[in-house]
């Protein structure tokens, strides 16, 4: 089947499940499985959106919708039946005689583990605020605003301990932090046209090397020409000698200026898809040196673990096996599929085979697959949901996202790890509040340390070019020597004549 006449079906079939259960247009159907529902006695269809476990009966109108918001908990309910049961507040949901059930259980709790978002930049006019966020796409422009808090701070002496009542006109000033993070970004984008400029210098100082050798070049065959003429004895020394070898065609250099690279290591989450379609919980480690994909994930997903039954909190995923890293130079292309959140990684000839994923993160991936593999292209197949990925307030608002519930600005869990005590024991109306500015100035430090990094690679190519240039200028200063010395010569030799 062609790739446009599936990216058609899925479209068709995404059109069609909007309207049965009155969907938002961000809602798109990822997968679709075939499965009864307890509730209703009959083999129906499950779809699985970004936001959704919707279900439908093949032989009735009967249908059930089901937000991920609203899940308490997914469990493995039967091995041999191959049922789980979907718990929200109101009711428990079971899901059975799937065709599939491992694809099914997977994408679900997958799903359900990490709510989908898409982030959008803040204007560039705009005073600085949390960026825009959604939870599928923002192509119907109904995309809401992530609240910011951006209030000034007002004096107390007031201590934690003295109670929230006396702490209730006292707010956080994190618009300073936000703007800050904004100037540190945007210095970041500086830093890296800068670098693109300085390879493009270091591309004309060759071409004028080149040039500068070959007028040296010409000036060998000069003088061979020059000594024939002037004596028989240089004559006789040419005869008895080679000519000068041409200089040949220039052999271009790679100028890409690499920055050194922070020792941050990244893991997200993903579903990487084997030959036979089935779903393995896998994550994306991201390091300086290169990339893996690791069997495991960083959130629990075995069925049988006891937190499958709560929300989980994101943990290292420090039991996976070791893994292929694979050298960021070696990816080729990104493709961004049609079918919702599936992404496909090509590798260069020989340096690996295709990995098919789908994934909730599939903005924070490319993001940053692009700043960390620049010369690797991505393409959108048709239908595919089109998102920003190539600002860097995109990638740290990403970030960001990945620690909030779902329809919230709460961290999942509790205070995450390095969070300063003083914030974890703040009443509960500056907590979000001391988190969202203690979040910025971690992201600040994590830019400075990106411009540090910029800054020593810039150092070694301008380091390297202003030796090119000593060396270019004192060839140049050779090359007027001699031919002064040459034209001195043919006039000597004309005046003779």
């Amino acid at each position: 089947m062609s790739k446009d006449k599936k990216s058609a079906e899925l479209k068709a079939l995404t059109d069609e499940v909007r309207g049965i259960f009155s969907l938002p247009s961000t809602e798109s159907v990822i997968q679709d499985y075939v499965c009864k529902i307890s509730s209703h006695h009959t083999r129906g269809t499950m779809f699985v959106t970004q936001n959704y476990i919707l279900w439908k009966s093949k032989l009735t109108s009967s249908h059930e919708s089901i937000p991920f918001v609203k899940v308490k908990s997914i469990v493995l309910e039967d091995h041999v039946t191959k049922s789980m049961v979907v718990q929200t507040a109101e009711m428990a949901y079971s899901f059975g005689s799937f065709m599939n059930f491992s694809k099914a259980w997977a994408l679900v709790n997958h799903l359900w583990k990490n709510p989908v978002t898409y982030t959008k930049p803040p204007p560039a006019d705009s005073t600085p605020k949390a960026a825009v966020s959604t939870s599928a796409s923002w192509d119907d422009g109904t995309a809401a605003k992530t609240p910011a808090t951006s209030s000034t701070t007002t004096t107390s002496s007031a201590s934690w301990d003295d109670g929230e009542d006396q702490l209730l006109d006292v707010q956080v000033d994190t618009s300073a932090s936000k703007a800050a993070l904004k100037t540190a970004l945007e210095c970041r984008d500086i830093s890296a046209k800068t670098m693109a400029e300085l390879s493009a210098q270091g591309e004309v100082l060759d071409q004028i090397e080149y040039n500068v050798e070959s007028i040296h070049n010409d000036l060998d065959h000069g003088q061979r020409h020059i000594r024939g003429t002037e004596s028989v004895v240089g004559h006789i020394k040419n005869k008895l000698s080679h000519d000068p070898k041409d200089l040949g065609p220039m052999v271009k250099k790679d100028h890409t200026i690499v920055a050194k690279a922070r020792d941050v290591t990244e893991e997200i989450d993903l579903l990487q898809k084997m030959h036979k379609g089935d779903f393995v919980p896998s994550t994306l480690r991201l390091t300086p040196d290169g990339f893996s994909i690791i069997v495991g994930t960083v959130t629990a997903t075995t069925p049988s673990s006891p937190s499958a039954t709560t929300k989980p909190t994101p943990t290292a995923a420090t039991s996976a096996p070791p893994s292929k890293v694979f050298p960021y130079d070696s990816l080729q292309q990104i493709v961004v599929c049609s079918r919702p959140q599936h992404m496909e990684i090509k590798f260069r000839e020989g340096k690996g085979e295709p990995v098919k994923i789908c994934t909730a993160y599939m903005q924070w991936i490319l993001s940053e697959f692009h700043v960390r593999a620049p010369t690797a292209s991505v393409d959108f197949q048709p239908n595919a949901p089109r998102f920003d990925y190539k600002d860097q307030f995109v990638l740290a608002a990403c970030k960001l996202q990945r620690k909030k519930k779902p329809g919230s600005d709460t961290p999942i869990g509790t205070a995450p790890k390095g969070v300063d005590p003083l914030i974890a024991k703040a009443p509960s109306h500056l907590q979000a509040q001391l988190l969202e500015q203690d979040r910025d100035l971690d992201q600040i430090n994590d830019v400075l340390g990106d411009l540090h990094g910029m800054a020593s690679g810039m150092t070694v190519a301008i380091d390297d070019q202003i030796t090119q240039i000593e060396r270019v200028t004192k060839r140049a200063e050779s090359a007027n020597e001699r031919i002064t010395n040459q034209d001195g010569r043919i006039d000597k030799m004309l005046n003779k004549s």
